[in-house]
């Protein structure tokens, strides 16, 4: 075997290799031997077709078999002469088979990219967000606490802001006539709040059961649109008192407000931490995806696409799925998904970072911690299925990896009061 590497670009080899005729010649009569005897022309019974004739005829066909063959069979051995570890790809571009000459095959072979990571190790800046939690926030939760244990109560009305509506909405065109196919049946608007507390929709208060209102609520575009409101039913909300005795009745081990508020306020700083995390390791990645010059491979970006597709399946069981729709629209998100997993295995090699069993047993167990006893054994379980395991190890891995980085990260901090987030101050 003779063999030629030829690199089409950053992605794509071509392979030229050629075996001698008695490196075949087995191969070839077998291929052959076993078409002639399936082979059908008129004038002759299944497989008594001359061999001279049969030959001509079967040319072609025995050529492709024999290159199909040799290609499965030595495809290891030509690798490890080209000195390529792995592929992801390869297909046989052209190839040239004849009895009693030697075979000549050109394979193209598509591999991930060979591609410098930048100089991560000299320090690059990176802005963290750290959030402080105000009273308002707890507030917050407090405020969806009371709405959490609200009793409710039918009226006749009239309707005052903070009562519960059920209604039917029709949307009215500009001579306020219905709207064919928009209308919406059997839905709960809460007067006075969101869209319907612009003065526009103020005739919800005063409202009875029955009446028909008629409001103009903005839409997405910032556009106001109108619609008819038929009243179905109104309901009052009733809302607790939130003092000690309502938190002794309602937690295990939480004994008064304070204690309540202090617990809220501690669950929210965990949110908000996480979310600073997550931050950080998005400017990580940026950093990265920009200063790193390669193509996605094809195959792989493929690979995924076809995940996307299957996903999307699954949740519109009823619905048909555009599949070209969806690979044109997540294309995009694929190639950058593929071309961090391939930086992230090459700082995983720079950076000689491994995860050990041990390590997945302990990110098992501190999960496992989190849930109420009756519902560990079914957690465990659920970490012994191999797939999720693997995936649960690639987690631990992506952890070490951003750990890692961050050595090397110059943080600037910002700080943002949680109470700003809904005026728009965040940046």
């Amino acid at each position: 075997m003779q063999l030629t590497v030829n690199a089409l670009d950053s992605i794509f080899k071509e392979i030229i290799v050629q075996f001698g005729w008695d490196e075949i010649a087995a191969i070839y009569a077998a291929t052959f031997e076993k078409l002639h005897k399936e082979l059908e022309m008129p004038g002759f019974r299944k497989g008594r077709v001359p061999k001279a004739i049969a030959k001509r005829q079967l040319e072609n066909e025995v050529g492709l078999e024999v290159v199909k063959q040799v290609a499965k069979d030595r495809m290891e051995e030509i690798l490890t002469q080209s000195q390529i570890n792995d592929f992801l790809d390869y297909t046989i571009t052209n190839f040239t088979c004849q009895e009693g000459a030697p075979l000549e095959i050109k394979i193209k072979l598509e591999v991930d990219p060979q591609f410098e990571l930048p100089k991560y190790k000299k320090g690059f800046k990176v802005t963290r967000q750290t959030y402080i939690v105000d009273p308002e926030s707890v507030d917050e939760v407090i405020e969806r606490i009371k709405e959490e244990h609200a009793t409710v109560t039918q009226i006749e009305g009239p309707a005052e802001n903070g009562n519960l509506i059920e209604c039917d909405l029709q949307q009215l065109d500009e001579s306020n006539l219905p709207i064919i196919g928009r209308r919406l049946t059997d839905k709960v608007i809460k007067v006075g709040e969101g869209i319907f507390g612009s003065p526009e929709a103020a005739g919800l208060v005063g409202a009875k059961t029955g009446d028909r209102v008629r409001v103009r609520i903005p839409t997405q575009d910032g556009k106001l649109s109108s619609y008819a409101i038929d009243i179905k039913r109104i309901h009052q909300q009733t809302f607790p008192v939130i003092d000690d005795a309502f938190v002794q009745a309602t937690y295990e081990n939480i004994k008064n407000v304070a204690e309540l508020r202090e617990q809220i306020q501690k669950t929210i700083e965990k949110e908000y931490e996480q979310k600073s995390e997550e931050g950080v390791r998005r400017e990580i990645r940026k950093y990265f995806l920009e200063n790193t010059d390669f193509i996605a491979p094809p195959s792989r970006v493929t690979r995924y696409l076809d995940y996307i597709v299957e996903e999307y399946k699954k949740t519109e069981r009823d619905k048909p799925v555009d599949e070209n729709e969806v690979r044109r629209a997540y294309r995009p998100l694929a190639e950058e998904t593929v071309r961090w997993y391939l930086i992230q295995r090459k700082v995983r090699e720079e950076e000689k970072i491994k995860v050990e069993e041990k390590e997945i047993d302990q990110r098992v167990a501190e999960i496992i911690a989190k849930y109420p006893e009756s519902e560990r054994g079914k957690i465990e379980a659920y970490f012994q299925d191999k797939e999720n395991r693997l995936n649960l190890a690639w987690e631990v891995l992506e952890d070490k990896i951003y750990a890692a980085i961050k050595h090397y990260v110059k943080e600037t901090v910002k700080t943002i009061h949680t109470s700003d987030l809904k005026t728009g101050d965040q940046a």
